[in-house]
């Protein structure tokens, strides 16, 4: 018995190889499409249901695709994205906000109440327009 779950495990093993694997956007996708799931199920609403399979293929997707590369950036700019997001939230009452380059990912403070203004990378050197 120990060889056939030994053999079962070699087999899982060998398929996953140079498969990109649950990365925190495919744990995000299948959570939020269970309980999309589970909010259709009890309102009865049939776009919730389809929309929460959608939510979940697209977490196995994520997670048997061969394209490694992609889906690290993808992940990547995901984390930095709910980061800059943790980051404001915290920083909420301060008297500044912080943006993320749309090129090189790095987070930048400005300060808050300026209006429309023309922000600068300093690492880069992409210019951004947001509202403070």
């Amino acid at each position: 018995m120990k060889n056939f779950f030994s053999r079962i495990g070699d087999f899982f093993s060998n398929f996953m190889n140079g498969r990109n694997g649950m990365d925190d956007i495919a744990k995000f996708s299948l959570l939020g499409g269970v309980i999309i799931y589970f909010l259709s199920i009890l309102t009865g609403n049939s776009i919730l249901y389809i929309l929460s399979w959608i939510a979940i293929f697209y977490s196995v997707f994520r997670s048997f695709s061969r394209n490694i590369d992609s889906r690290r950036k993808e992940n990547t700019r995901f984390l930095v994205f709910f980061e800059v997001i943790k980051l404001n939230f915290q920083d909420r009452k301060s008297s500044s906000r912080i943006y993320m380059c749309s090129s090189c990912c790095k987070k930048i403070r400005v300060p808050r109440g300026k209006g429309k203004i023309e922000i600068t990378c300093p690492n880069c050197g992409n210019k951004m327009i947001h509202r403070t």
